[in-house]
């Protein structure tokens, strides 16, 4: 089943999310119930596109967010633009490593990682073709597990070489989430489904077997 994103205009996801860090300052407006709670807009930066995808916060304060125009921009607390790099269009959403690192896909199968400077350090091709999505990957020891359109990868932190991929369909509209105990869950065709970090299927749910697929392109 097929669902339509909810999508923002890139200057309210700004402007919402300066009055999230505190930007904002409360107006003398009243609600029926007699309190107040209106937010005023501390500021408002106009993009070039569409944002689809989530904010990301670097350590150094910068508001990261990619757009459909094709740019990843960083904001800092004022709404200042630092800098911009074009990885082409996306409905991504970026991920911080631990040295800063930005990581994000964009709609043609490649991910892009950036230095907190804007500039890129590696680009990996994880699929052959056009792919796209709502997404965002997970950062691991040493890793990036990025969703795929045929699944999930491992990339490394220092070139973007694909240490292992899991198979199972995402086409790459879910985010991958990496538990404590370092088990990785993403969405498949119907499904869910855990790998170990080092990609070997630990389950998935609902259990289908090779049969109950290989007759419908494999969708349950």
């Amino acid at each position: 089943m097929s669902r339509k994103p909810i999508r923002y205009a890139a200057l309210a996801f700004l402007a919402a999310f300066a009055c999230m860090t505190g930007g904002c300052k409360p107006s003398a407006q009243s609600t029926s119930s007699g309190k107040t709670s209106s937010l005023e807009k501390k500021w408002e930066l106009a993009l070039g596109g569409r944002v689809e995808g989530s904010l990301a916060l670097s350590d150094d304060g910068n508001i990261i967010v990619a757009g459909q125009d094709g740019f990843v921009y960083a904001v800092d607390s004022s709404g200042k633009l630092q800098w911009k790099t074009y990885i082409g269009a996306t409905m991504a959403s970026p991920a911080i490593g631990p040295d800063g690192a930005i990581y994000i896909p964009n709609n043609n199968g490649s991910v892009f990682a950036l230095n907190r400077s804007g500039s890129k350090r590696w680009v990996s091709v994880v699929y052959p073709g056009a792919t796209y999505g709502h997404n965002a990957g997970a950062i691991g020891d040493g890793f990036l597990y990025t969703p795929s359109r045929d699944g999930v990868k491992a990339l490394s932190f220092n070139d973007g070489r694909v240490e292992w991929s899991a198979g199972g369909g995402s086409h790459q509209w879910g985010a991958v989430t990496l538990l404590m105990d370092g088990t990785i869950l993403f969405g498949a065709r119907g499904r869910l489904i855990a790998v170990n970090t080092h990609g070997d299927a630990l389950w998935q749910y609902p259990p289908l077997t090779s049969e109950a697929t290989a007759h419908n392109g494999g969708f349950p």
